[in-house]
């Protein structure tokens, strides 16, 4: 405690702290007085308390007993402090509490409790700061922010911080909040950031066939919130190296006309060889039932075109209509983002050609991170889909094996009607610029058209170097059936290049 003061008002303060802490300290009796005219502080902290009883004789007080309350001297503070923190969750936050009538009779020290009530409140306005162009949708749908209900600091606090999840921005400091006699009103500090995503990768395996070094490839794209609006503009391509392509175009509208709807559209084009061609289209609608939870319904039509004929192919339509639900968590740390994610969809198909087939389908997706601690993480990431049908043509087959779902293994090269994959990585940062992963990925694929399982694994390392061009990413896989030897010549070296712009 300061002994020399530069006015009367700041000792004044500072007698006022002292004599909260002797409170604290359960000296409930002391005598703190100041004189004016020579600035002196007088102190006499008389007896010390252990215990105290309270008595309630304001009916607005909330609490667990009704009339009085025995307590240790050193919990009041902490009990005065829970009182406070249910005002403010109860749209009061601006109430105080107070001991009046302290007294000590024969060594008991009793106190009333006394709350001091302002008028209840609701959040005025929301108001941002850094990004004013910032989509207003994501406050109310998103992150749930609601003006017309009961002023709540903490639920508040767990609001604004689930704006975290959004990648397109960063909360550069702790929300504030401003009380007015009339008015009270919320300020958020939010930076816009660009992540427009350029992810291209390339993949090198020897073609044991022809003797030759095999190349495939993606190029994605990825464009959001350019127009600020939070909308996402998609463009894919794949190919495997061995006359298979993939093409896909896609777009996400957010809280269309601020409702909590969201509308994504989708085009695929898939070509195998010159054996059949699949075309695409979907239309989903999502709607946002909790801060991280959505449910949505798509349709999906699919036509293919069969140009060489062969006794598994067959040209089809199809109409598919599903409903899903999709549940995400994310903590954007720099190194070591922590992520929670699990999707599933069930629907049914009419396959059209000759006859007509109806069908069902599920697709499971979940996602974990484990942070060991600042700088190991273990990653998780698990994918199913079952087709379920009277028969199978080999052009409507789920596919899968890459980068993406099976390392190790050729894009796209391993159809099936029912699979199920593992992909699991250990990370470990050395650098802020250098982190090193391990890879073992496991899958199981069942494809009815010729009754075959498989069980299929991969083992690996990858690295990852952050550069001035964006984050390098490489990746050794080699990828074997279950049973089989590992060959050396079935590793694949993945690089990927990911930019932000």
């Amino acid at each position: 405690m300061k002994t020399e003061f530069d006015s009367f008002s700041e000792a004044q303060e500072s007698l006022n702290r002292l004599k909260d802490s002797l409170h604290k300290e359960g000296y409930f009796q002391h005598i703190v007085s100041l004189t004016k005219n020579n600035q002196l502080i007088k102190v006499t902290p008389g007896n010390r308390s252990d215990s105290i009883t309270l008595y309630i004789k304001d009916k607005n007080l909330q609490l667990d007993f009704t009339k009085k309350k025995s307590l240790a001297t050193t919990e009041l503070p902490e009990f005065l402090k829970n009182i406070t923190k249910k005002e403010s969750d109860a749209g009061y936050p601006l109430s105080t509490t107070s001991l009046i009538n302290i007294r000590l009779n024969d060594n008991e020290l009793t106190a009333e409790l006394h709350l001091e009530r302002k008028r209840q409140r609701k959040v005025s306005n929301i108001l941002i700061k850094g990004y004013p162009k910032f989509p207003k949708s994501f406050l109310k749908h998103y992150a749930r922010l609601d003006t017309t209900k009961t002023f709540n600091r903490s639920e508040i606090q767990k609001k604004t911080d689930n704006l975290n999840n959004l990648l397109f921005i960063t909360q550069t400091k702790p929300p504030e909040i401003l009380f007015t006699k009339d008015s009270t009103n919320l300020y958020l500090y939010i930076e816009k950031n660009n992540i427009n995503q350029f992810e291209g990768f390339i993949g090198f395996a020897s073609d044991e066939e022809i003797n030759k070094l095999r190349i495939d490839g993606v190029i994605d794209l990825q464009l959001t919130n350019n127009f600020n609006y939070g909308e996402s503009l998609n463009f894919y391509y794949k190919s495997n190296g061995e006359n298979q392509q993939t093409l896909e175009l896609s777009a996400r509208l957010p809280y269309l006309f601020k409702s909590p709807i969201s509308l994504s559209a989708n085009f695929n084009l898939f070509r195998q060889d010159s054996l059949f061609s699949n075309t695409s289209q979907s239309l989903s609608a999502e709607f946002q039932a909790a801060q991280n939870l959505s449910i949505n319904t798509t349709y999906n039509h699919t036509s293919s075109n069969v140009t060489t004929s062969t006794p598994d192919s067959n040209p089809f339509t199809k109409n598919s209509l599903s409903l899903g639900l999709t549940y995400t968590n994310r903590k954007n740390y720099i190194l070591l983002p922590q992520i929670t994610q699990f999707k599933i969809d069930i629907g049914g198909a009419r396959r059209i050609d000759q006859n007509t087939n109806s069908q069902s389908f599920t697709t499971i997706e979940a996602l974990k991170t484990f942070t060991i601690s600042s700088k190991q993480q273990l990653y998780l990431e698990s994918n199913t889909s079952i087709l379920n049908s009277e028969d199978y043509y080999e052009n409507e087959l789920f596919r899968f094996g890459g980068i993406k779902t099976l390392r190790g293994f050729k894009e796209n090269s391993i159809f099936s009607s029912i699979y199920s994959t593992l992909l699991t990585e250990f990370r470990q940062v050395l650098t802020n610029e250098l982190t090193i992963n391990s890879i073992f990925d496991l899958a199981y694929s069942k494809n009815h058209i010729n009754n075959s399982e498989s069980y299929l694994y991969s083992i690996g390392l990858g690295a990852s170097i952050v550069t001035q061009s964006g984050t390098l990413k490489l990746n050794f896989a080699n990828g074997t059936t279950l049973g089989n030897t590992p060959k050396f010549s079935n590793t694949i070296l993945h690089l990927t290049l990911l930019t932000q712009f």
